[in-house]
């Protein structure tokens, strides 16, 4: 395990040696789908003659062997992705504290191009809920980590398709993360919460909503989004991070108009509230993020009634609020008192 660390920790870091050439070279290889094959993939979920993300069919888990480890007993879960688009194993890393024998249980999902499983350091703050008593479990993202495409990044297949990359993402992510809740309720009476960072928060807020639709043992008991927004259009098109990668401008010049893509918003947004009451919803927002635009997160905070406790605003952008998460732990220690009130 250090060797697979440190090898795959050597690969991420080489990313920095292509800093000096990110304004040479477009840093996405572009492969934007036109309007059409959206509309033919997805049409069914848009007009509601199939459901926009339904509830994954029963799957296998295949359990490795438990290790002990410095925070307790780790090990790894395989299971074959729901998303009849994917033909391929899906991967989780369970930490599992010793002596609890009914932990809690958090699913911890990362942001884009942003893989925890990749780097050395495994003192990310969800882990310190390990030595609190819950179990992590921490997903990997279609096209990130050991499932990216030879060639590209992390990421990047999300991002260069436009819009069928997002809708395809969000598609595969929360049929995933429902597979997960499943497999926790089959071995644990324990509550189940969801904790997501950007990308990762918005797939979150997508399943929280998304569970109406789905029996009680696949929904959440309460989730917590760090630098979100309900506005994901916005987000993915016309954010910070979109604008300086030309996003809007290459979308447009495939055929798709800002009217083109309004449509889609169902299957790439949260369409009511999520299967969580608001007492269970956390969220962390930075005042000055342009990437999931503030206003956004703090739109979604309004329509969802986050009560003040679980909402904490920071003078922060983006990526200093997801780098802050590891002094201000005051949201992920707030999560943790509901999951823990709720288990009594």
């Amino acid at each position: 395990e250090s060797a697979r660390r440190l090898s795959a920790h050597r690969l991420m870091a080489a990313r920095g040696l292509l800093v000096p050439w990110i304004r040479r070279f477009s840093p996405v290889r572009w492969q934007i789908a036109v309007h059409a094959t959206v509309a033919e993939r997805h049409r069914a979920r848009l007009d509601g003659s199939a459901p926009a993300f339904p509830a994954p069919p029963a799957t296998m888990m295949r359990v490795s062997r438990k290790v002990q480890s410095t925070l307790g007993r780790e090990y790894w879960l395989r299971f074959r992705a729901p998303s009849p688009r994917l033909e391929e194993d899906v991967l989780a890393h369970v930490y599992e504290p010793n002596g609890v024998p009914d932990p809690p249980s958090l699913i911890a999902l990362h942001g884009i191009a942003i893989e925890p499983e990749m780097f050395k350091q495994i003192s990310e703050p969800t882990l310190a809920l390990v030595r609190r008593g819950f179990r992590v479990i921490r997903t990997c993202a279609p096209g990130h980590a050991r499932r990216t495409p030879a060639g590209c990044y992390g990421g990047e297949t999300v991002m260069a398709q436009g819009p069928l990359g997002f809708i395809e993402l969000f598609e595969a992510w929360v049929g995933e993360v429902a597979v997960l809740i499943g497999w926790v309720r089959q071995s644990s009476s324990a509550p189940v919460a969801l904790d997501g960072l950007s990308l990762g928060a918005l797939t979150t807020q997508l399943a929280a909503a998304a569970a109406h639709g789905w029996p009680a043992h696949l929904r959440p008991d309460a989730i917590c989004l760090t630098a979100t927004s309900g506005d994901v259009v916005e987000t993915a098109l016309r954010g910070s991070v979109a604008r300086a990668l030309g996003a809007e401008r290459v979308i447009e010049e495939h055929g798709w108009s800002p009217d083109d893509v309004e449509p889609w918003r169902p299957v790439l947004e949260p369409q009511g509230r999520p299967a969580v009451s608001p007492d269970r919803v956390v969220m962390a927002l930075g005042a000055a993020d342009t990437l999931t635009p503030f206003s956004g997160g703090a739109a979604l905070a309004l329509a969802w009634d986050v009560p003040p406790q679980n909402l904490f605003i920071r003078p922060r952008g983006h990526f200093t609020l997801g780098l802050n998460t590891y002094n201000d732990t005051a949201p992920m220690r707030r999560l943790a008192e509901i999951v823990e009130d709720l288990a009594g």
